[in-house]
């Protein structure tokens, strides 16, 4: 973790704009190519719900912006991120499932199962500390696509966290598409931060997860 020089940051006339709004966030919702994704996660015996887990948290945690936290009153850098998420859990209720990051997928994806397991089988909601500030916060609504999407936030408590949701995948024009929301902190991050990870998410979903699959 590395406390950032408030006074030498480059954002800080952004942060002190923003952060003095009462809804100091924005968010954005696309429709990601993921042509021939769930075939090869299919192939590959790999959950979607985990995987896509992963995919986001490994590319979030390349973007120094997703990794700022406000902490009092001060800027904070993360090394790392950790995912915390929903799960299914008693009818139509959620529980709430967080665990650390593992850059293996195949690694992951079997913790993943376990936690959710756990998740899913708990007596009460499962809350993550709160002076924990290193979660990035994720949601699936599995039913259908949708264009749009808001996230309930605390911007009285210093909320930075970004948040991430997705929809059921469907095809138009021979395409595939998976509706994708994100929701950041203004005052730490822009429109060319959430476009970097968007672009990077859709090549890691289409390319690079192709090409680690087949190598498995």
């Amino acid at each position: 973790m590395q406390l950032i020089d408030f006074e030498t940051w480059e954002r800080r006339d952004h942060f002190r704009l923003y952060n003095a709004m009462e809804y100091p966030y924005f968010g954005i919702t696309v429709d990601l190519d993921v042509t021939g994704f769930l075939a090869r996660l299919k192939a590959a015996g790999l959950p979607v719900y985990p995987t896509l887990i992963h995919a986001v948290t490994r590319v979030a945690s390349e973007i120094p912006e997703f990794r700022t936290r406000v902490r009092g009153e001060q800027i904070i850098l993360h090394d790392r991120l950790t995912p915390s998420f929903t799960v299914p859990w008693r009818g139509d209720l959620f529980n709430f499932c967080t665990l650390e990051f593992e850059p293996e997928l195949e690694r992951f994806v079997r913790a993943c199962q376990e936690a959710m397991a756990l998740a899913q089988d708990a007596d009460a909601l499962i809350l993550d500390a709160p002076d924990r500030d290193d979660l990035i916060f994720m949601t699936c609504f599995p039913w259908m696509a949708f264009t749009g999407m808001t996230h309930p936030v605390n911007p009285r408590g210093g909320d930075a966290f970004p948040r991430f949701a997705w929809g059921k995948i469907t095809s138009r024009e021979g395409r595939e598409l998976l509706p994708f929301n994100l929701q950041l902190h203004h005052g730490l991050a822009d429109g060319a931060h959430a476009a970097r990870f968007l672009e990077r998410l859709e090549n890691v979903l289409k390319s690079e997860l192709a090409q680690n699959v087949a190598s498995d």
